[in-house]
């Protein structure tokens, strides 16, 4: 019984919206009269069993409060060393595997790279508490410091309000506890079913810290955060804070790639008495092997449309290098017009 009530807690979580973790015991009640058709007779008897059996596995709430008071005070102290240390191994190398990629990222020798990443870290780190002043700098944070920088605790450094709106005596308002479900990604078949606890913590002016925790050994573990003070707001990092300046830096040799091919299209159709032959080719336009660079081969473009004035030409994103897909839509050969489309 205990599997088939898996089952159909899995099949509930598959016609659910992806997300991030929430309640199933509150996700179940809004979805109530929607499944009451299909969980009938020993079905329902065996989710009831299933849901009763782990609440009573579940460590004492004593701990649960324990290990949630030291996340806030954490936040109170502005330690993220207090924070990093509460979260599993698990969670800790996930922030190890993207200070490596954001390390790789780093090493770029291309100079507008590393323009936008000294923006980024400015922005990230305004106090300059981790005296990042150079790249060595940058590659000797620990993975605590970096987890700080990469999920906006070091901006409550130097907000005052934020400060304010911090301080004063913060009250745990909400404590549920059961099956913590953590939607599947889209491209995965796998959804994930855990016992947790989600703890929300509320001071007089309205903000709000809320922790989430999960089992591990029969003890409470600290996965998520997602704080809102004042104007500073945290949460737990799932992805490479670094993307957007990585993405810019190498999608920018693709957009001096589609603006040669364009250049040399506008060319050819001048030559061609301001006329296009339809049958043209990428090659007739370009000596393909121009295109290839440090992050985009010459295999990567491609042109998808040719028409009377207008053309269409794409970078795909290239899996090796991790560099994102660029598109070029010209509007008009005549002029050159054109717009890029890149993340």
């Amino acid at each position: 019984m205990r599997i088939v009530g898996l089952i159909v807690a899995s099949l509930i979580l598959s016609l659910a919206c992806y997300g991030t973790y929430v309640v199933q015991a509150d996700a179940a009640r809004g979805l109530r009269g929607a499944y009451l058709g299909m969980l009938q007779g020993q079905t329902v008897k065996a989710l009831t069993d299933v849901a009763s059996g782990q609440s009573s596995s579940l460590p004492p709430s004593k701990d649960l409060e324990a290990v949630a008071r030291k996340g806030l005070k954490a936040f109170e102290q502005q330690s993220f060393d207090g924070l990093f240390n509460l979260l599993p191994t698990w969670r800790k190398e996930k922030y190890g595997l993207l200070q490596e990629r954001a390390k790789a990222a780093v090493e770029d020798d291309n100079e507008k790279a590393r323009a936008d990443f000294g923006k980024l870290y400015k922005s990230k780190d305004p106090g300059n508490i981790l005296k990042l002043k150079d790249k060595d700098s940058f590659m000797n944070l620990t993975r605590a410091q970096f987890c700080a920088l990469s999920t906006d605790l070091l901006t409550i450094h130097i907000n005052a309000h934020v400060i304010t709106a911090a301080s004063g005596q913060w009250f745990m308002v909400n404590v549920t506890t059961g099956w913590l479900t953590k939607m599947p990604d889209p491209s995965q078949m796998t959804a994930v079913i855990e016992s947790g606890a989600v703890v929300t913590f509320e001071n007089v002016a309205g903000n709000t810290i809320v922790f989430t925790f999960t089992v591990v050994d029969n003890q409470w573990v600290l996965t998520d955060w997602h704080a809102k003070i004042g104007e500073f707001e945290s949460r737990s990092a799932e992805d490479d804070y670094l993307s957007a300046a990585t993405n810019e830096a190498k999608s920018s040799e693709a957009r001096a790639a589609l603006g040669t091919i364009k250049d040399r299209l506008r060319v050819k159709y001048i030559q061609n008495n301001n006329s296009v032959n339809t049958k043209w080719t990428l090659s007739d336009l370009v000596n393909t092997a121009e295109l290839s660079g440090k992050y985009y081969g010459a295999a990567d473009y491609s042109m998808t449309a040719l028409a009377e004035n207008t053309a269409t030409f794409k970078a795909a994103a290239n899996t090796q290098t991790r560099a994102p897909q660029v598109t070029m839509s010209i509007t008009n050969i005549q002029t050159g017009a054109a717009t890029l489309t890149s993340p």
